[in-house]
């Protein structure tokens, strides 16, 4: 079949197919004469032959971006390929096109195909605490511009750092140029705040007082015991009838002995006095608070702290109208080696009112216990091959509480905790890790002679289900032995976290907890379900708001007590929302309600409480 007519191709016969072949062959040469600019080849002489790129040449690492070529100066016109200088050398001919066109489809070997794939698991991965995989051909990144004479030029990329955070929580991870490690290296930062609390002490609903109790004793009469007693009493002598001798006399007389006396009627009254009532407090409150945050990576190391002090001005109190509050976190990351990694973190507040979103924090609700709780957590994690690793973790715990506002007692289920945990790593893919831990933890009291020891088998995964959708789990059984009774006791254990991105505006982070904590009386025991959800939106590059919801249930009952105890459910919401006024300007506007619930409903209370804050950076 002749594939011409009248000396055109067939396929050529009409003009908008013309049309269509001569755009398509004008932009295929367009791109071929930039791929020749952007350095994929360089004309080495005048007569116009291809000379084959130069070898990569390493570039400093403070080199942020290419230098522009320099256009040729007067007197310097370039006449032929090749001539004409730049800053760094000869600006690339475009007399020839280069050998490889970007259009051909790229040629791999077997063994390159096969470590592309995605069931070839690497020993890195999203899911993996050694950070990012990697290119699979283990090149830096490269690119090539027009003024680099000798190649393409190297780019840093990006060093990711991750680990596990507490227990409870999900992991951590911080890359460099990016999220936390994009802020200056540390900042100051002053806030002020106005705002009202309606029920500053958390009183119940109904008072929450009890009546005193009167204890009444009636003791009936008791009759007299007596016995009479019969003795003989010395009378005299009488005359004896052998040589005048004299003999004694005796008579016999009773006696009356009382062995009990009469006791009349007795009446005991005793009197144990009531819980007064609480009346609803509220007040206006000024806050004053100062922050510091510093963050930074250098190499194998990335650090992050966070450390805030502030006081709270109750308006309405006639005494003790100060609240003191603080916290403290920071995060220390080191890669020793590929294999070896080493992080601490370490995290403490002081506050007077509830915090329920913190593990083992005291769930008292009556407002007048100051608590003070600090965590710290160091792991050592090791990767033994390219899909098994290990992570070693020592925490400890340490929580004090006080009666605030002069009541005097102090330490009530103040307590110290030290633990050791190892989790059993396997990489499964870049996404999918599954985990099998063991963790043991000892408890003491300070304030008594309680105590108890922990030992958890737990089994999960962490599991990176997309770029935007994060999961950890944890599920398994712990064995509680309390001292000094010996009283063993089990509950199922659960952790679950979750970090959703849908878009760049919004995220989502969720965290589930159920098994044994921490009770303010040492002899009981108290098992803890713990869901939070929060939500953070990004309106504009100038405002943000955010939403959040607690719900925690408290189950309290004494040690080795086959009752039901008692019981405490909390619901703890609040909204925010922040304005950025300018670089260091920032204001702010919230929102809490908090609602509690008792079995025995004698401290049911709920409050609300909103606050407006201006804040300023330095």
């Amino acid at each position: 079949m002749p594939l011409l007519q009248n000396g055109r191709p067939k396929y050529l016969k009409t003009p908008i197919r013309r049309s269509i072949v001569g755009i398509v062959l004008a932009a295929t040469s367009w791109a071929h004469l930039l791929y020749a600019q952007q350095g994929g080849t360089t004309s080495g002489t005048a007569g116009g032959t291809s000379a084959p790129a130069a070898p990569l040449a390493p570039v400093a690492a403070e080199e942020k971006a290419p230098v522009r070529p320099a256009l040729p100066t007067v007197g310097n016109v370039p006449t032929t390929t090749g001539q004409g200088t730049t800053a760094e050398g000869v600006l690339p001919g475009l007399g020839t096109l280069p050998k490889a066109s970007p259009f051909a489809l790229p040629t791999s070997t077997p063994e390159e195909k096969k470590e592309r794939s995605f069931f070839n698991r690497q020993g890195t991965g999203a899911s993996s605490l050694f950070g990012t995989p990697q290119d699979t051909t283990g090149q830096p990144e490269t690119t090539g511009t027009p003024s680099d004479t000798s190649g393409p030029r190297v780019l840093d990329s990006p060093t990711t750092f991750s680990t596990s955070g507490f227990y409870g929580s999900g992991g951590v991870s911080l890359t460099t140029g990016s999220g936390r490690l994009a802020k200056p290296r540390e900042k100051w930062s002053f806030t002020a705040g106005m705002g009202f609390d309606d029920n500053t002490q958390q009183a119940p609903t109904d008072g929450g007082g009890t009546d005193d109790v009167v204890f009444r004793q009636v003791i009936p009469a008791q009759p007299e015991i007596s016995q009479t007693v019969s003795r003989q009493v010395f009378s005299g002598y009488r005359p004896g009838q052998i040589n005048g001798s004299f003999i004694p006399t005796f008579r016999t007389e009773t006696q009356k002995v009382i062995i009990r006396p009469f006791q009349p009627e007795r009446e005991f009254v005793q009197t144990f006095p009531g819980i007064p009532d609480r009346l609803r407090e509220s007040s206006v409150i000024t806050s004053l608070d100062a922050a510091y945050q510093a963050q930074w990576a250098k190499g194998k190391k990335a650090f992050t702290m966070d450390a805030r002090a502030g006081v709270d001005y109750y308006w309405n109190r006639d005494t003790d109208p100060l609240e003191y509050e603080g916290s403290l976190s920071l995060l220390y990351i080191r890669r020793v080696s590929s294999r070896l990694q080493l992080s601490t973190a370490l995290s403490g507040s002081h506050s007077t009112q509830p915090d329920y979103n913190r593990i083992n924090a005291a769930a008292d609700s009556s407002g007048s216990v100051a608590s003070s709780l600090a965590s710290s957590k160091t792991d050592i994690s090791y990767r033994w091959s390219r899909h098994f690793s290990t992570v070693t973790s020592l925490t400890a715990d340490v929580r004090f509480q006080e009666q605030a506002q002069g009541s005097g007692a102090s330490g009530l289920g103040s307590f110290m905790s030290y633990g050791i945990g190892n989790e059993f790593r396997y990489l499964w893919s870049p996404r999918l890790t599954y985990v099998t831990e063991l963790r043991h933890s000892t408890t003491k009291y300070l304030d008594s002679d309680n105590g108890n020891a922990t030992i958890s088998l737990l089994a999960g995964a962490d599991w990176d289900l997309t770029r935007r959708l994060r999961v950890t789990t944890r599920l398994g059984e712990a064995i509680r032995t309390f001292q000094p009774t010996g009283t063993e006791s089990s509950s199922p254990y659960g952790e679950l976290s979750l970090a959703y991105q849908p878009t760049r505006r919004d995220s989502y982070t969720f965290s589930s907890r159920y098994g044994f904590e921490e009770s303010s009386l040492p002899g009981a025991q108290q098992l803890v379900f713990r869901n939070s959800l929060n939500f953070q939106h990004l309106f504009s590059p100038k405002l943000t708001a955010g939403a959040a919801i607690t719900r925690v249930t408290y189950e309290t009952k004494a040690v080795g007590s086959s009752g039901a105890g008692s019981s405490q459910e909390v619901v703890d919401g609040s909204l925010n929302l922040r304005y950025f006024y300018s670089r260091k300007v920032k204001l702010g506007a919230s929102y809490s309600y908090s609602n509690s619930s008792t079995s025995l409903g004698l401290t049911d209370y709920y409050k609300n409480r909103v606050f407006f804050t201006g804040e300023y950076e330095f």
